[in-house]
């Protein structure tokens, strides 16, 4: 996902079918500090053909679409062609490698998932998998595993094999499990029990995944808006000049509000009396900013967001009921 180039001459709003705008849509990525720092993690991950690694960080703070993201970034890194497949994992009220192939095998677009027993399932797995790689052209495959802490030491087991099936056929893939902190709690619960298998192949190496913890974060995805986001596709209007074209054309950005904004996310957390440092999820970002759009998109030549208004937008995002119910999880890295 590139920079757009901006058209910063027009006045008029593109005419595009009512409702279909990615902000109005939903169907829009921007690229965060937390997500290049996922980038950054896994790429060496891929490029040194570790197993598997642990992503993890509390709810709503953007793991699902810094994946999605990734997805775009590691196929402008390795080409078009790399084989990139995401699976939610759901939680198996009873755990078997029969339920738990058909997951994958849903998750990896095989027609045939529900039919045939373990040994039947996995064979059209590993099957179906080198047969994509190797159209690919390439040895390895990415597989994200989203919700990862509702897997437990069957499933785990199960990728073991999934991995050295596929290792027999020269394919590297690579397990990239993210979740929330819950997999802290088990890669603890697998080193008591020495379950070295497991923390071998998936679980040595390990990140966090933030939300927005600064200012400086907050001006950063704010600048997406302004300038690295585009639509319609080819008319260099970003979603800030699509929604304040006028304005914009004048000169005005919501990168310069970043300070207030993030002034009035700590002001209404305060309210909230939640424990532990601030940490604003993408979610609640991402909703407060699409208010301030389209309640305010009249603003014309020379307009002004109050603090007043990012409030306003902050509490309809649902981020002060968010906080309300925050548990601090402590983590190694913060003793």
């Amino acid at each position: 996902m590139s920079t757009s180039v901006v058209n910063t001459s027009q006045t008029v709003r593109p005419q595009v079918a009512a409702g279909c705008h990615p902000i109005e849509t939903g169907g829009y990525i921007i690229s965060t500090p937390a997500i290049n720092g996922f980038f950054n993690t896994v790429l060496p991950w891929i490029e040194n053909r570790i197993p598997g690694g642990c992503i993890y960080g509390r709810p709503r703070m953007g793991k699902t679409w810094a994946i999605r993201f990734l997805h775009v970034l590691l196929h402008e890194k390795f080409g078009p062609n790399l084989p990139i497949l995401n699976m939610v994992c759901r939680e198996l009220h009873r755990a078997s490698e029969k339920s738990f192939l058909q997951q994958l095998l849903k998750a990896a677009g095989h027609e045939l998932w529900t039919t045939g027993n373990g040994n039947v399932m996995l064979h059209r797995l590993i099957e179906f998998l080198v047969a994509q790689v190797e159209e690919s052209g390439q040895r390895r495959l990415i597989w994200f595993l989203d919700e990862g802490q509702n897997l437990h030491e069957p499933e785990y087991n199960v990728l073991i094999t999934v991995y050295n099936e596929l290792d027999r056929y020269d394919v590297a893939p690579v397990f990239i499990i993210v979740g929330q902190h819950q997999l802290v709690n088990q890669r603890n619960s697998f080193t008591e029990s020495r379950s070295t298998q497991i923390l071998g192949r998936f679980m040595v190496h390990q990140c966090r995944f933030n939300g927005l913890t600064s200012m400086q974060d907050v001006a950063a995805c704010l600048k997406a808006y302004d300038e690295a986001t585009e639509f319609p596709e080819g008319s260099g209007v970003s979603y800030t000049a699509y929604f304040f074209p006028a304005a914009f054309a004048a000169g005005f950005r919501l990168r310069p509000f970043a300070k207030d904004l993030w002034q009035s996310f700590k002001l209404i957390r305060e309210e909230s009396l939640a424990p532990g440092r601030m940490e604003v999820g993408m979610e609640y970002f991402s909703r407060t900013v699409v208010y301030i759009m389209k309640k305010h998109m009249t603003l014309e030549l020379e307009p002004t967001i109050s603090p007043a208004m990012w409030q306003a937008a902050i509490r309809a995002s649902g981020f002060l009921n968010a906080e309300r119910f925050v548990v601090v999880e402590v983590d190694e890295n913060d003793k």
